[in-house]
């Protein structure tokens, strides 16, 4: 496996000016280091290189590799063994002057195992692209474990994961909180707002109805437009169970009818119309795994989650920075941080959710699930508009 980089230095090398200036651009927007070197190291780089070879970082043999195959092992084995490099990215036509002349095939490949034993000998990861990513001095690397790419930005991308990779320092198992003094009994609706509410979570006002008249009356004091729920459908939203933006009692009317027909239940609950449309919905929840303990869950939610499986998780119980540190992570983290114009979005709100969620769970291991979904994140606050809990079997 290739070895994980001890910083973001990085040496660019390529047998060609605009193979090794498209690399550095790209290694450079990718947030990596390109370090001049020392007038030592680009000296010992440019012995039996031609005049015009640029041996700063990154280095263009100018030709030297069609002169002098071995040309390769020095300057990449140099750049390893310099101390001044955290990676070497090759770039451009290695593998691909045998296509000139097949007596440069057996040199390519004597090339390739040189630079590959010098990567293994010095520990810094080496990886490669060329346009020959078939010929027998990529094999010749691949073989020994040098990664080769067929694409310029792939291979770049590839050593930039590496070193994000590396910058992640395992965090550890979490301690897990005294269990609560009162375990949670109950597992509806209300009882699962009562304990996110408890637990400073934000969330919709709400009032529990079980009749239009009493809906008419919550709609008075919670100001239209509103959402009416069926409480204790697992897929409200599937079953014809919610109903959102109701903007008057005639519409209340309307929607109440219509969902006490299609979802029986016994109260409802009318809630005050979040502005969807300012925000982005997440889920964030808990699961008790039987090996690992509480597992820490975020990702894109809405009634889409299920199909997008655009999730993070961590062992529970996660504070705030572990908690941004997972949202950011997602696919999706863009739409929260300002994608296309949009105005970023309060992720430490919803940070502050997520770790308090996990709180929730780790503190009642009588609980199975714990789940907020959606939680709405706008420019100014993270707000739970459903809640839901399960309890374990005993």
């Amino acid at each position: 496996a290739c070895p994980l980089p001890h910083g973001r230095r990085v040496a660019v090398a390529a047998d060609g000016g605009g193979h090794s200036a498209l690399a550095a651009d790209i290694v450079s927007e990718l947030g990596l280091e390109l370090p001049l070197f020392s007038d030592d190291l680009a000296a010992r780089l440019a012995v039996g290189l031609p005049p015009t070879a640029s041996t700063r970082n990154p280095v263009d043999l100018a030709g030297g590799g069609e002169q002098d195959i071995s040309s390769f092992g020095r300057v990449v084995g140099g750049l390893l063994g310099s101390g001044e490099v955290d990676a070497v990215f090759l770039t451009g036509y290695f593998g691909g002057y045998s296509e000139y002349a097949p007596a440069f095939e057996p040199q390519e490949v004597e090339a390739g195992e040189a630079m590959a034993k010098a990567a293994k000998r010095t520990g810094v990861p080496l990886l490669a692209h060329t346009m020959y990513w078939a010929s027998a001095g990529a094999r010749a690397l691949q073989g020994a474990g040098v990664p080769v790419y067929r694409d310029v930005a792939a291979g770049a991308g590839g050593l930039a994961r590496l070193v994000a990779r590396a910058e992640r320092r395992p965090r550890g198992i979490p301690p897990l909180p005294a269990p609560a003094d009162a375990p949670v009994t109950a597992a509806d609706y209300w009882t699962a707002r009562d304990i996110l509410a408890d637990n400073g979570i934000p969330l919709a006002e709400a009032r529990r109805v079980s009749s239009w008249e009493e809906a008419r009356d919550a709609a008075t004091v919670l100001g239209y437009p509103v959402v009416l729920k069926a409480v204790g459908d697992l897929h409200k939203s599937d079953a014809g169970g919610v109903v959102l933006g109701i903007a008057d009692d005639g519409a209340l009317e309307a929607a109440y009818a219509d969902v006490v027909g299609r979802a029986p239940a016994s109260a409802f609950s009318l809630e005050r119309m979040a502005p969807l449309a300012e925000g982005v919905e997440l889920i964030v929840g808990s699961r008790c795994d039987p090996r690992f303990g509480p597992i820490a869950l975020v990702g894109l939610g809405g009634i889409h989650a299920e199909l997008l499986r655009d999730v993070a998780v961590a062992l529970a119980p996660v504070d705030e920075t572990v908690a941004e540190e997972l949202i950011l992570s997602l696919r999706g983290a863009p739409l929260l941080t300002g994608a296309r114009g949009r105005p970023p979005l309060d992720v430490g709100a919803a940070a502050r959710v997520t770790a308090a969620l996990s709180e929730i769970a780790a503190a009642h291991p009588e609980l199975a699930e714990v789940e907020i979904n959606p939680l709405l994140v706008t420019a100014r606050e993270a707000v739970a508009l459903d809640a839901r809990i399960v309890l374990a079997d005993v």
